[in-house]
């Protein structure tokens, strides 16, 4: 099996960089870190096991450390799109519903 073609919403994008400037704020290489691990642990994980997540609805969704990534899948097109990325104590089940 081919891994499938990761693209993050710009709505996502501008979650990840929330997080990043929040991280930042406290440590600068924690944020560096951070954004390492989402490239090799999250993109990847997305890419090669796109139906690794728990299913809710129309969306799937993994924990990222204190985070939820939410994302759905397009099997045809053999992508993930990845539409939020939130604290995992928001309540993003709500928030998504204004993405999608």
């Amino acid at each position: 099996m081919d891994n499938y073609r990761v693209v993050v919403t710009s709505l996502a994008d501008a979650d990840l960089d929330d997080i990043l400037d929040y991280i930042a704020a406290d440590s600068p290489a924690r944020a560096i870190s951070f954004v390492t691990e989402w490239q090799d642990r999250a993109i990847k994980t997305l890419s090669v096991v796109p139906m690794g997540g728990a299913r809710r609805g129309s969306v799937r969704f993994f924990p990222f450390g204190d985070y939820v990534v939410v994302y759905e899948v397009h099997q045809e097109q053999q992508t993930v799109v990845v539409h939020m990325i939130s604290h995992a104590s928001r309540q993003w089940q709500e928030l998504i519903k204004d993405r999608l």
